[in-house]
C-alpha cells in the first residue's frame, strides 16, 4: 500500500520514476513499487514489474496481522516459509538480504480476503506474500520478505476489508458509512491507524537495514 512504501522511499532517498505504467521509485540498486491490495493483484504487478525492471532479486515489505499471541504490535516478521492459504502451497523465501536482528521467524501465511481462516500453527497473515513468491518461483527470480505486526488476534474490526480499495488506499466513503452505522468501532479504527503507522516505521528501518547491506 502508498502507506507502507512512502517512509522507504523517503529511508532510501529514491526519486520518481514510472515502471511497467505505474508511478515507481528508483535509487541505486533499488525499485520500489506498490503492488496493490490481495493476492491476484499483487501476482500481476510483481510480473509486469519484473518485466520492466529486470531486477535480481525481490523484498515483499509491509504489516501483518498476528496469529500467535506471543507477537505484538511493530514486532518484525521474518518468516522461513510462507503458505498460500487457498491451496496449502508452501514457499521459502530464498534469504538472498541480511537477516533482521530481533526478528519472529517463523510461518506467514497468506489469504485473499481479511478475515479467512488460516492454517493452524500460523505466526502471521498477510494477502500478498505468497502470490510475489509464486511469480518469483516460476520466474527463478530470488525472493525475501520482511512484515511488521500493525493488528493482534482479536484487535481487527471485521469490517476492515470493505475499507481498503483495490490500490490498496481507504474507501473514504465507506468509511464515513460505517462510522455512521456503527460509531462504536471509532476507537478501534483510530487504535488501528496508531498501531499501522508504529507497524511500518519498524517494517521500514528493516528493510532499510537490509537493503542497505545488500547494495
Amino acid at each position: 500500500m502508498p502507506r507502507e512504501l512512502r517512509p522507504l522511499v523517503r529511508a532510501l532517498s529514491l526519486r520518481p520514476t514510472e515502471l511497467a505504467g505505474r508511478r515507481a521509485w528508483h535509487g541505486p540498486g533499488v525499485v520500489a513499487a506498490t503492488l496493490g491490495v490481495g493476492p491476484r493483484a499483487a501476482r500481476r504487478s510483481t510480473g509486469l514489474l519484473l518485466e520492466a525492471s529486470g531486477a535480481s532479486g525481490v523484498l515483499v515489505i509491509g504489516v501483518a496481522g498476528a496469529c500467535d499471541p506471543d507477537l505484538r504490535v511493530a514486532d518484525v516478521v521474518n518468516p522461513v516459509r510462507v503458505v498460500d492459504a487457498a491451496d496449502g502451497t508452501t514457499f521459502e523465501p530464498d534469504a538472498f538480504l541480511t537477516g533482521t536482528a530481533g526478528a519472529r521467524e517463523g510461518t506467514l501465511v497468506t489469504v485473499a480476503r481479511i478475515g479467512d481462516p488460516v492454517p493452524a500453527g500460523s505466526w502471521a497473515v498477510d494477502m500478498e506474500t505468497a502470490a510475489v513468491a509464486a511469480e518469483c518461483a516460476a520466474r527463478g527470480v530470488p525472493w525475501d520478505v520482511r512484515r511488521a505486526v500493525s493488528d493482534v488476534p482479536g484487535g481487527l474490526p471485521a469490517s476492515t476489508a470493505d475499507l481498503l480499495r483495490a490500490d490498496g488506499r481507504v474507501d473514504v466513503g465507506g468509511l464515513v458509512r460505517l462510522l455512521v452505522r456503527e460509531p462504536a468501532k471509532v476507537g478501534a479504527l483510530v487504535r488501528l491507524g496508531r498501531d499501522t503507522g508504529r507497524a511500518v516505521t519498524a517494517v521500514t528501518a528493516a528493510a532499510a537495514a537490509a537493503l542497505g547491506a545488500h547494495r
